[in-house]
Parts: C-alpha cells; sequence; structure tokens
C-alpha cells in the first residue's frame, strides 16, 4: 500500500504553542479587527465551528493568534486589543471567565431546572446523564451478576461486559 502523506505535521512545541492560553482576533482583508476574544483552551475555542462570533468567516479574512503566559496577561491583553481596535463584533467588552453570566436550564434527563457551568452543559448531573443515556440506548440492559467480578453486568451484542471483562452469555 503507498504511504499517505499527511496535510499538516505537528512538532512537540507546535502542539505546546496550540494549548494553553490565547489571544485571538479575526480581521478582515484590510486588517480591520471585526472581533478579538481570548481562550483558555487554545485554538479550540476560536476554531470551533459553533464559536458565535467567528462563523461567518469571508475571504480574505484571518485569524491572528497571541500565545500568552497566564490567564492574567490573558485578559488585560485582550482588553488592550479591544480598547485599541473597537471590533465591530464584540459587543459587552472583556468578560473574565470566573464573571461570566451563568444561565438556567431544562436538564435533558430529568427535566428538572438547574444553572449551566458552561454554555454547552444539557444535564444536571453526570448520573442524570448516565440515566439519560442507557434509557436512549436499549441494547444495554442491566443483567444480573457478572459470573467473574459478581458485580452488575451489561448485555451488549449478546455478551456480559463488566469489570474489564467481555464473556459471552
Amino acid at each position: 500500500m503507498k504511504e499517505k502523506t499527511p496535510d499538516t505535521i505537528y512538532s512537540h512545541q507546535e502542539i505546546n504553542d496550540l494549548r494553553g492560553y490565547i489571544v485571538y482576533g479575526l480581521f478582515d482583508k484590510n486588517n480591520k479587527a471585526l472581533y478579538v476574544g481570548m481562550s483558555t483552551d487554545g485554538v479550540a475555542r476560536p476554531i470551533s465551528k459553533s464559536h458565535e462570533q467567528l462563523k461567518e468567516i469571508n475571504p480574505g479574512d484571518c485569524l491572528k493568534i497571541w500565545k500568552m503566559p497566564n490567564y492574567d496577561y490573558a485578559v488585560s491583553f485582550e482588553k488592550e486589543l479591544i480598547e485599541e481596535y473597537k471590533p465591530c463584533r464584540n459587543k459587552t467588552g472583556v468578560v473574565p471567565v470566573k464573571d461570566r453570566k451563568k444561565t438556567e436550564a431544562l436538564c435533558r434527563g430529568c427535566g428538572e431546572e438547574f444553572t449551566k457551568k458552561t454554555q454547552w452543559q444539557r444535564f444536571c448531573s453526570s448520573k442524570c446523564r448516565s440515566r439519560k443515556w442507557e434509557k436512549d440506548n436499549p441494547r444495554m440492559k442491566t443483567k444480573g451478576m457478572c459470573p467473574v467480578c459478581k458485580e452488575t453486568s451489561f448485555i451488549v451484542n449478546d455478551r456480559y461486559v463488566c469489570c474489564g471483562a467481555i464473556i459471552a452469555k
């Protein structure tokens, strides 16, 4: 088989540069700032398809990234850039992560109201998420005791799955 050549190869240092604290800005073809933000999770935030302010990217737009040594420096640098460039997509200025408003939501598992810790949180607890998953996946059914560890086991495709062992029924 012919060896496939990857499109991109990242070194150890380059991977580390893509992680951690960054400040990023989306600029148009005339170098006008459209949006400036910061991330505590490296480039994961600015390149995400779900980023509201970066969904619309036009030909000629570019993303500029500044690596920051720590959270406080990132917040201060983001504020400086927003004040200097006055990007049109920044609506409320800088809101540090710890001060961001938490929103109320309904748990998709139990239906109770809870306060979201992140904008993507859908369940009030991991227990609720597990119960919902088990309910939505009927192939997984609790079945008595595992013959190896004597704990509750599950059957998946006619096999016991428990304690790391997969045993035929």
